[in-house]
């Protein structure tokens, strides 16, 4: 199950956006909201896989809600959607680590693979963080374990 959080100002189009989530074969959990200011405190209380958001709403843009996100340290990937074939949008999705920007009307076969390459992504960066953990977890058994067996602090650091 994945978390996702949608952003748009238009109903309709959050409305279509969860048709297309819920026609899809993940199982997902979606929040709504109707600008960036709103989702932005959304993002800070709560936890979220995924972020499809518009770029142009009112009181903060999604290009401005990914600065914020990115700022404060949340990491989610960022689907941006618009209605604007603009390439300064685009650039600046692209420096924010935006994992594609759609242009609407948002053709649903495009959308949905986009969502399998989404989630094949997430996952694969979830096995990785997962492993640097086990990495880390394992180091720190082993110099725990030299240590309890005579090897001095100095000996251990250079291992």
């Amino acid at each position: 199950m994945y978390r996702i959080l949608i952003v748009d100002d238009h109903a309709d189009q959050r409305e279509f956006l969860q048709f297309l989530l819920t026609s899809h074969n993940a199982d997902w959990v979606i929040t709504e909201a109707s600008n960036g200011k709103e989702a932005l405190t959304l993002c800070q209380n709560e936890t979220f896989d995924f972020l499809i958001t518009d770029v142009k709403m009112p009181f903060l843009s999604g290009i401005e809600l990914a600065e914020s996100l990115r700022k404060i340290g949340v990491e989610l990937p960022i689907l941006f959607i618009s209605g604007y074939d603009d390439f300064q949008y685009v650039k600046k999705a692209l420096t924010l680590h935006a994992i594609d920007y759609l242009l609407k009307p948002i053709n649903p076969s495009d959308f949905h693979h986009r969502l399998d390459s989404m989630i094949t992504d997430y996952l694969s960066s979830k096995e990785e963080k997962a492993h640097l953990i086990e990495i880390q977890r394992l180091q720190k058994q082993q110099i725990i374990t030299n240590i309890l067996h005579g090897v001095s602090a100095k000996d251990v650091s250079h291992k």
